[in-house]
Formats: structure tokens, C-alpha cells, sequence
């Protein structure tokens, strides 16, 4: 059976050993590195080593930054990335090409429309679709 410890005095690690709380989070720290103009990871990381004591990498420090960015509304503007649809070559349907119920007239003043905004073989095209 093991001996029971004396109650006389609590083991307490070395000074050397103990570890503080730092009085501020990273992300707090990071946060006044950026108020402060430091907005370079490496000159960022070394304020922030010698004003507050916190232990950061550029990385870390990027990476806070550019999420605090994120929800501040600063930086990419808000579009999806990726490749961008295929140009077709038509254009969409203004109001003034579509399709009256007004008789032959207004078709045939509709189709001259498109034949001069995209050509006769053009037109030829689309109708060649249509009776398919």
C-alpha cells in the first residue's frame, strides 16, 4: 500500500514553470496589431511578441485577420468565385422582341427587328430551330 502525503505543504511548480494567462486573447491581440498599422504578418507577429508577450505565427496571424475581415464586410466583394458562364452570343429578349398577338404586321415588323440586330443567317438559324 502506498504511504499517504503529508498534509504539511502543497506542491507548487517552479516560477520558471508556471504558465500565465495572458491579460488578452490572440485574436484581441491580432485585432491591435491591425489598429496599430501592423497589417504585415511578420511585423505583426513581432509587436505583438513584444507589446503583449503572446507566442503567434504569421499564419495565425493571417488567418485572424483575414477572418476578422470577413465579418467586418472588408475585403473580397461578396461574389462567388469560379469560372464564369459561356458568352452565348445572343442576347436576352428585350420587351421589344416579343411576341405581340397583334396579326402578320406586328410579326413581320418583330422579325425585321431581329434580322437587323442579328443578321439574316442569324434569324434563318433560329427559325431552322423552331420547325424542328
Amino acid at each position: 500500500m502506498a504511504r499517504k502525503r503529508t498534509p504539511e505543504a502543497p506542491i507548487e511548480a517552479p516560477a520558471a514553470e508556471r504558465v500565465t494567462a495572458p491579460t488578452m486573447t490572440k485574436a484581441a491581440a491580432v485585432r491591435a496589431a491591425v489598429a496599430a498599422g501592423k497589417s504585415k504578418p511578420a511585423d505583426a507577429v513581432q509587436w505583438i511578441k513584444e507589446q503583449h508577450g503572446i507566442e503567434i505565427t504569421p499564419q495565425h496571424f493571417s488567418s485572424y485577420k483575414s477572418s476578422q475581415a470577413r465579418k467586418d464586410g472588408v475585403g473580397s466583394s461578396g461574389g462567388r468565385r469560379g469560372r464564369r458562364p459561356a458568352a452565348t452570343g445572343f442576347a436576352p429578349i428585350s420587351s421589344r422582341h416579343r411576341v405581340n398577338s397583334g396579326g402578320g404586321v406586328d410579326l413581320a415588323k418583330q422579325l425585321k427587328s431581329l434580322v437587323t440586330q442579328y443578321g439574316a443567317d442569324e434569324v434563318s438559324g433560329m427559325l431552322a430551330v423552331l420547325r424542328d
